[in-house]
């Protein structure tokens, strides 16, 4: 029952490190408070980092250009978010690490985003806030039950989705596109918002995740790596409503 009910698309869910969690005996329990309070504390930093990099281009780094920027820090947040997916008693320390790192990488993007539409920026903070707030009331208030087909439905699709990036990139180095990923035509925008679907249902799994966790007397570490899946999906899905309300933007002027 524990495993079925443990199942999630996150990666961060899946690796054997968050699996065995159970292996390590805490002092204290896992409480969804404080899984709150500290995904709260998580948003903080990573916003703070964010609006410093948007509002001080080229200060952080100076001479560094605000796009190799963003690879750097989207590969350490990568590298972090592994290492403390194996190894969760680390969470504490990296998930506020990763807050920082992955803010850089945010503001990175944001600035060259607004630079493309101004005013975007701040509709898709605000819809991306609204769309977690809907996610948590519905999970809340039973209006979306996570039933094993549910999360086996999410966990296909979200796999699906990967493997459609995955492949993205490596036409593109053979210099093909898949159009409807990038194209601001109805079939892209579609898309996009097929995905901003996808990335709001992955946080109905990642509530539940928590849930159970704390239900199953998980140990206190463990909050903060709740925090930080919450923090990856939420992060996707502001990324996914920058790409579709550009397409958007984009499609308007056409």
């Amino acid at each position: 029952m524990l495993t079925t009910r443990m199942q999630s698309s996150n990666p961060i869910l899946r690796s054997e490190g968050f699996q065995s969690v159970f292996q390590f005996p805490g002092s204290s329990a896992m409480s969804i408070q404080g899984t709150v309070q500290k995904t709260f504390l998580a948003l903080m930093i990573l916003m703070a980092s964010a609006i410093g990099t948007a509002l001080l281009p080229g200060q952080i780094l100076p001479g560094v250009p605000m796009n190799v920027l963003a690879i750097g820090a989207a590969v350490i947040g990568l590298v972090l978010v592994l290492i403390t997916s194996f190894n969760p008693k680390l969470a504490p320390v990296l998930v506020p690490a990763y807050a920082v790192v992955e803010g850089v990488f945010l503001g990175s993007v944001s600035y060259t985003y607004e630079a493309l539409s101004p005013g975007i920026v701040m509709n898709a903070v605000l819809l991306t806030s609204a769309t977690a707030i809907a996610m948590l009331v519905s999970y809340q208030t039973g209006l979306i039950q996570v039933s094993d087909t549910f999360r086996r439905v999410i966990m296909v699709a979200t796999m699906g989705l990967c493997l459609t990036y995955v492949l993205s990139m490596v036409l593109g180095l053979f210099g093909v596109n898949i159009p409807f990923i990038y194209s601001s035509s109805p079939i892209g925008i579609g898309f996009s918002l097929l995905v901003v679907g996808l990335a709001a249902l992955n946080l109905v799994l990642d509530f539940d995740m928590v849930a159970n966790l704390a239900k199953q007397g998980a140990p206190r570490h463990m909050e903060w790596m709740g925090a930080l899946t919450i923090l990856v999906t939420l992060v996707w899905l502001y990324l996914e409503f920058l790409r579709l309300l550009l397409k958007l933007s984009n499609s308007s002027r056409n």
